[in-house]
């Protein structure tokens, strides 16, 4: 028996504990979509590099753990001190946390809402209005590979927002996802659904963590804006796609991915895409991989400043588009702070 038809026996192996453990949800909406996920996911190989999609990007070290569904594993000892660090602070928010994909009530905080706005774990919703959700639930991920196809078959929990049409949440709404476990190796499986109305607001604050640097598998699509600052011996992968239904006239779309190498070393493969089904649309789609501008650099050390800073102040302005885009005053500057920190560079 291969490698993947050992570790897809692993998974499928463990999908009736996973039921038993759904407390009355076996029989909702959602677990015959789970039941389907998992006959895909029996039927779908891994990707490889063989795979246009997946070409750079290597999964096999993923497929040499044996990740355990986060029932079955030890729950960390967290308390509301010990989260703080993993946080934005100096700014109000309603805060949702989840450990190992699971909702944590007692480490989270949702305040008040305007009237019919929902902001609350997905467990809660599926027990007490599924129908807010259930025609959004599956259509927006399609299951073409066995991590859709994981994903769909072992979601437990994960966030929902509601915003209906006119209505603002005013204070954003952080998310942390903080996963691991002393004694094993979790798989974390969230499944998070944003509905905005008409003319709504919401701000949404998304952070991933690792716990005492245990290892975890987590699995939620994303689709945002990428800019890359590669340093040392880093290594990036960009593999994204603008996807404009038959119906989606007049659509104007443009996807950029952007990288600095700081290093020698340092290595990206960037694969912007579009797929457009509409004949009415302005679409277009680049990317760009370069080192830092040695005239501008130049120009900089000619005024008489540091190395150090001229390369800062170049970094600084690579990313200035990305960091003043976020229109949280207090995140921005945690957000322009984490970046140089990282990069051990001085910060502007």
């Amino acid at each position: 028996m291969s490698k993947n038809e050992n570790i897809k026996d692993w998974y499928i192996s463990n999908f009736k504990s996973f039921e038993e453990k759904l407390n009355g949800q076996s029989q909702s909406f959602f677990h015959n979509y789970r039941k389907d996920a998992l006959k895909k996911f029996s039927e779908l190989e891994f990707p490889t590099t063989k795979n246009e999609e997946w070409k750079y990007t290597n999964v096999s070290p993923i497929l040499k753990y044996n990740f355990n569904l986060a029932f079955n594993s030890a729950k960390p000892e967290l308390t509301k001190d010990v989260i703080q660090k993993y946080l934005f602070d100096g700014f109000e928010y309603h805060l949702l946390v989840f450990v190992n994909g699971i909702f944590s009530k007692e480490l989270s905080n949702i305040n008040e809402l305007p009237k019919g706005a929902v902001v609350d774990r997905l467990n809660n919703i599926l027990k007490t209005n599924p129908e807010l959700i259930k025609e959004h639930i599956s259509k927006y991920s399609k299951i073409d590979n066995s991590f859709n196809a994981l994903n769909s078959a072992f979601s437990a929990d994960g966030y929902v927002i509601y915003v209906p049409d006119g209505k603002i949440i005013e204070k954003p709404v952080q998310v942390l996802f903080l996963n691991g476990s002393e004694n094993n190796d979790v798989l974390s499986l969230p499944r998070n659904i944003i509905i905005a109305g008409k003319n709504s607001q919401v701000k949404v604050i998304t952070s991933f963590y690792g716990y005492k640097k245990s290892t975890y598998l987590t699995n939620c699509v994303s689709n945002e804006l990428y800019k890359g600052i590669l340093d040392d011996d880093s290594r990036g992968v960009f593999n994204g796609k603008i996807w404009v239904r038959p119906d989606a006239q007049k659509t104007n779309a443009y996807q950029s991915n952007k990288t600095i190498l700081l290093s020698k070393n340092a290595k990206i493969d960037t694969k912007p895409q579009l797929e457009i089904y509409a004949d009415d649309v302005k679409c277009s789609h680049g990317a760009t991989i370069g080192r830092l501008d040695e005239q501008a650099y130049f120009y900089i050390l000619s005024r008489g400043i540091s190395p150090e800073y001229a390369k800062s102040m170049l970094i600084r302005a690579f990313a200035n588009d990305v960091v003043e885009a976020v229109k949280i005053d207090e995140l921005r500057e945690q957000l322009n702070h984490m970046i140089f920190e990282h990069l051990h560079r001085i910060e502007i």
